[in-house]
């Protein structure tokens, strides 16, 4: 009997060792997944340079806003294009602006029409005498009146934008209280105010305001046509110590590039550069009012005269400015250009 019992646990013991052999072996355990490839180095940007060319000096307030476009493209363009500022006539004279940039001395430029005198015809609606005390607003309209009639005149090249300086008169060594006393006075002038300066009754010196403390200077002119933000900028109110608060006197300035640069950019680039001309008007615009707030400050600081003129006296400075809206018109239909229909959206744009 006690040997039947002992071998009960013996078959227990075989059944148990029998099913742990008939049991599948364990799944071995996973292999270590590969080390992740290292990502691949970013393609370093391709950075292109392009040459920006202004008469204006490193301190001038279109510098300025030029050079913070120029910063703005930069990043809007992720670093793709990166535009070097050459002020102060570091790559051309300022009647050479234009023409350099047509053939290809630089990839932008600024300068005004004044400084091509005839080459840029329908635009200089701008330079007329139209009595308003915003740069800001007629920069806008200057822009609008080329987008509305898109001049051939501008075809060689690409036009971004245009600052118009306005709130502009004459400033003068001369005693002036009223229009009588503008006669025979020598003015400083861009090529585009010869006229002006002629139905003023005034002898126009027409030299690049480069040249203009010089002159003044040495009593080689008289006065001169700008704006207090131009007499702070290049130092004419050290000159130049009466001005007279009549601000009939438009300055058209653009900015634009290479045509064969702006082709060669990338769609993408070419809308960015485009919708930061439009931009970019606005701010020089205003950016010149301010400018031009501050010129006036600073002329009070050195001491000047500063000749506010009764009505009756505007009134003839105007009488003897109208036939110049005459005479452009004339002008420019003689030159099959639609001079009328140009100068009635201008005026109507600025009321």
């Amino acid at each position: 009997m006690k040997k039947k019992m002992l071998l009960i646990p013996l078959a227990l013991l075989l059944a148990v060792s029998l099913i742990a052999c008939a049991a599948p072996a364990p799944a071995p355990a996973p292999a270590p997944a590969p080390a992740p490839a290292p990502a691949p180095a970013p393609a370093p940007i391709k950075v292109r340079e392009l040459k920006f060319n202004t008469y204006t000096p490193s301190t001038h307030q279109v510098t300025e806003v030029m050079t913070a476009f120029a910063a703005e493209v930069e990043q809007a363009t992720n670093g793709e294009i990166k535009i070097i500022m050459y002020p102060g006539q570091t790559l051309s004279k300022s009647a050479e602006v234009l023409d350099g940039l047509i053939k290809g001395v630089s990839d932008f430029g600024y300068s005004i029409l004044g400084y091509n005198k005839g080459r840029l015809p329908l635009m200089s609606v701008g330079d007329l005498p139209i009595v308003v005390d915003s740069s800001e607003k007629m920069s806008e309209v200057t822009l609008a009146t080329y987008k509305k009639f898109k001049p051939a005149e501008f075809d060689e090249i690409k036009p971004l934008g245009f600052l118009n300086m306005s709130a502009s008169g004459l400033s003068t060594n001369v005693p002036t209280n009223k229009f009588a006393d503008v006669a025979g006075q020598q003015i400083r002038c861009t090529g585009s105010d010869v006229d002006l300066v002629k139905a003023l009754g005034g002898v126009p010196v027409a030299i690049p305001i480069t040249d203009a403390y010089v002159a003044l200077q040495k009593g080689t002119a008289d006065g001169n046509l700008g704006d207090y933000a131009s007499l702070m900028s290049y130092k004419l109110g050290e000159v130049c110590k009466i001005h007279i608060e009549y601000y009939f006197r438009n300055t058209v300035g653009w900015f634009g590039m290479n045509l064969n640069t702006w082709r060669s950019l990338t769609p993408e680039q070419q809308k960015i550069i485009a919708d930061m001309g439009e931009k970019y008007t606005t701010i020089l615009g205003k950016s010149r009012d301010e400018t031009n707030a501050e010129g006036r400050e600073w002329c009070e600081g050195l001491g000047n005269t500063f000749v506010k003129l009764p009505a009756e006296e505007e009134a003839k400075w105007a009488a003897a400015l109208k036939p110049l809206y005459d005479k452009w018109v004339e002008d420019q239909t003689a030159l099959g250009l639609p001079a009328q229909a140009v100068l009635d959206f201008v005026q109507a744009a600025v009321k």
